[in-house]
């Protein structure tokens, strides 16, 4: 029927230019139900909409036993903790930020799965990262600095003979990662950076070059 070509330029051409379940507002339903009171065809009428021709029958079949266009809005699951529950998870967290998920869940008694937990957790602002490893100076160390570069201020032919390096040959901290609950742009605060001390152990000598074989100064073995 020549009424009934599709308007490729409004609703767009061919299987791809279907349009999304959202857009499917109340007044293209009716005006589906409309063609279908004309005694339109399921196909003619999908073929008009550009949509699928299930989608005409649902719409149909809603009309005829509901009367009504909109959808069903859906519930869905209602969260398994109360507003207090997921309190005492947070207030846990906020103390103890160096625990896993599954310790907090155990400590308080929180009633959804390790899963509902962690993402409990990530609503709530908290993300859990690697924690930053940092040497906080004492007062001693401080007043060590300042005396060092007052003594060091004048005068540059010490600074002459001196090299500035990033690198470390000492290991500071363990290999393991340890994991910390926080919140963002936090990560160097006290309460969540661990905190590392460094004693430089005796310097133990070498041990001396295995003495040659007689072989291997002759060249031929000794008999």
């Amino acid at each position: 029927m020549a009424g009934h070509v599709l308007d490729k330029a409004r609703w767009g051409a061919g299987g791809g230019g279907k349009i999304p379940r959202e857009r499917r507002d109340v007044a293209q339903r009716a005006r589906a139900i409309a063609k279908l009171e004309e005694n339109w065809s399921l196909t003619e009428v999908a073929a008009e909409l550009n949509v699928s021709k299930s989608c005409i029958f649902y719409i149909k079949k809603r009309w005829q036993g509901e009367q009504r266009l909109q959808r069903t809005i859906r519930q869905g699951i209602g969260k398994v903790s109360t507003e207090n529950e997921d309190n005492a998870l947070v207030e846990f967290i906020n103390h103890n930020p160096f625990e896993t998920a599954v310790k907090a869940r155990e400590e308080t008694l929180f009633p959804g799965s390790l899963r509902t937990t962690q993402r409990r957790l990530i609503q709530c602002g908290f993300k859990n990262c690697v924690a930053a490893h940092k040497m906080f100076l004492t007062e001693e160390h401080k007043q060590r600095r300042v005396k060092f570069a007052n003594e060091l201020l004048q005068g540059n032919e010490f600074w002459n003979n001196v090299m500035f390096s990033d690198e470390k040959t000492f290991q500071s901290s363990k290999n393991e990662r340890l994991h910390v609950y926080r919140s963002r742009n936090t990560r160097f605060e006290e309460n969540y950076t661990l905190r590392i001390s460094w004693t430089p152990s005796e310097a133990k000598p070498k041990p001396a070059p295995p003495k040659p074989k007689p072989e291997d100064i002759s060249g031929t073995k000794k008999k």
